[in-house]
């Protein structure tokens, strides 16, 4: 066990917990890299860690279970650092709390890779599935309570439609969104109308993104949210569709049906007649006017082919 100071390690230097061991730190500020090996434990107690190098869990990308643990509620993990998840599998690099612990990350901090969160999560950072260094998708599974806040982020990575090419975090957790959702694809991934990521399955979805960064797919092509009981998903499809219902009780209402009918004509007129931005604001001037409608009317006449 590591009590307070600096701590961490540079060049092929290792500080942390090794191959079938466990170890511990509280109250640290970590400034180089702290591992976590394949088969081991590293816990962070009550006293948290400012993290303001890198956390990596499962350092040797080996085909064991690596942990790092928390056995308190709401131990903070502060500065301006990342915790890699360096799983070959998801279930290779876990942060648990079999004793009922929690973890907040700070603002500061970015949580990324290929791994399992399996303990209540704050997070006021960045979750972001993947490696940043290889530009891989990958899958972060979320079996817990996750409460994202304003301040968070998360990140996801398209590179196509097949399974593995975009990033995910699916799971069996509750989540309580705020924050925003950022995508990002990949130069050569071509959109087609129908094209749809399942970015996070859960037991639940409570509350929304406060603000969706989504890319621009050109002429004719849109990328849109859906958000239901239990899953997010992001969808291509073609601007004047919006919904696949007008009816405010059908699951299918707000929700695109890859193609453009009367009921999106309706839709629309709903919200331009109640001044909902998110749907009626085409040109993004955050307000509601005649050049939005007559934009969305040549929307509508394109159709979705």
């Amino acid at each position: 066990m590591i009590r307070g100071g600096l701590v961490g390690a540079t060049g092929s230097g290792f500080m942390g917990a090794s191959n079938l061991g466990s170890g511990g730190v509280d109250g640290v500020t970590n400034i180089g890299t702290l591992g976590v090996r394949d088969a081991a434990v590293l816990t962070i107690e009550a006293g948290g860690v400012e993290n303001q190098g890198t956390v990596l869990v499962n350092s040797d990308h080996a085909e064991t279970n690596a942990t790092l643990r928390v056995r308190s509620e709401n131990v903070d993990v502060s500065g301006e650092g990342q915790v890699i998840l360096n799983g070959p599998l998801p279930l290779h690099a876990q942060i648990d709390s079999p004793t009922g612990g929690s973890i907040n990350f700070g603002p500061g901090q970015t949580l990324s890779g290929n791994g399992q969160l399996v303990t209540p999560i704050r997070m006021e950072g960045v979750i972001a599935p993947g490696f940043a260094s290889s530009d891989q998708t990958a899958t972060t599974e979320v079996f817990r309570r996750l409460t994202l806040t304003s301040s968070s982020m998360i990140q996801i990575d398209i590179d196509g439609v097949g399974q593995g090419q975009f990033d995910s975090l699916p799971g069996s957790g509750q989540w309580s969104l705020a924050g925003e959702l950022a995508v990002a694809i990949a130069d050569d991934y071509a959109a087609e109308v129908g094209d749809t990521f399942g970015i996070i399955e859960a037991d639940s979805l409570d509350g929304a993104f406060d603000t969706l960064n989504l890319p621009d797919l050109g002429a004719n092509r849109v990328m849109r949210l859906v958000l239901r009981a239990d899953r997010a998903e992001l969808v291509v499809t073609c601007p004047a569709d919006l919904t696949g219902s007008t009816n405010p009780k059908s699951d299918e209402f707000g929700v695109p049906d890859f193609r453009v009918d009367a009921e999106d004509f309706f839709f629309f007129l709903d919200a331009f007649a109640t001044d909902s931005l998110d749907v009626c604001d085409i040109n993004d001037d955050l307000t509601c006017d005649a050049e939005d409608f007559f934009a969305f009317l040549d929307q509508f006449a394109f159709g979705c082919p």
